[in-house]
């Protein structure tokens, strides 16, 4: 990559950063009691001045880490590689030796489904207390309506029985 492409990439990070700052979300973060006119007019003075701090932030610090000698150098080495950088490792094709890579693949996914078993019984057994603490606050909540509707009847039964007097 170029510093030519890297400022490029960087101007469009900061027109990003600079589109996340909408006018609603400023406005909504102020307080109501605020005219909303003066929070347009201090949104866009915001705006006119964190792009330009920003752009030029982003630029000093090319400037001060060396960017583009650092990004030159980087392609340099790059283009001294003697591997293509879509290299893959090796793995034995056949042979025993693809049997005894085979076989510790295999020690390594049963070991891993072995652990994945364990979390899904901890998870069943996390369902199973949730489900029975569901079924003792329905059968706590049944009661308290009970105990209600008796008290309710009581009270009107009382109500209706100073009313008569």
């Amino acid at each position: 990559m170029s510093e030519a492409d890297m400022k490029s990439a960087l101007d469009q990070v900061v027109d990003r950063i600079v589109k996340k700052l909408d006018k609603k979300t400023f406005q909504e973060a102020m307080p109501r009691s605020i005219e909303q006119e003066f929070l347009s007019s201090l949104h866009s003075r915001l705006l006119s001045v964190v792009r330009p701090k920003l752009s030029q932030l982003v630029e000093d610090k090319l400037m001060e880490e060396q960017l583009g000698e650092k990004l030159s150098h980087l392609d340099t080495i790059v283009a001294g590689t003697r591997h293509p950088t879509s290299h893959k490792a090796w793995r034995p094709v056949a042979g025993t030796d693809s049997l005894s890579v085979g076989g510790h693949d295999l020690k390594v996914a049963l070991r891993e489904k072995e652990e994945l078993g364990l979390v899904v019984q901890q998870l069943n057994s996390e369902v199973e207390q949730l489900e029975e603490k569901i079924v003792e606050e329905g059968t706590r909540m049944a009661r308290n309506m009970t105990t209600l509707t008796t008290g309710e009847r009581m009270l009107e039964g009382i109500a209706s029985k100073l009313d008569e007097m």
